[in-house]
């Protein structure tokens, strides 16, 4: 996984509340989609979400690593 893959991953995750929708968003795998979000949470050393059967939830980490995320991939996009 590269960092943009994280970052686009994490993103989907948030906008849609959901590991399987974003993966359909992203046409990957839900496997793929939690693996990527695991990675990026071992590299930051801290959980994005709270997750459980029912409920995925954003941590307060999670919160801030999508408030900064979301304006580099928007600058990303319009290059």
């Amino acid at each position: 996984m590269n960092s943009l893959d994280g970052l686009k991953t994490v993103i989907a995750v948030v906008k849609t509340g959901s590991f399987t929708t974003a993966s359909e968003r992203l046409m990957i795998s839900k496997a793929l989609v939690s693996k990527y979000v695991g990675e990026v949470e071992d590299k930051l050393g801290v959980r994005l979400f709270n997750r459980t059967t029912r409920r995925l939830a954003l941590t307060d980490a999670g919160k801030t690593y999508y408030e900064r995320a979301l304006p580099l991939m928007r600058n990303y996009w319009t290059q």
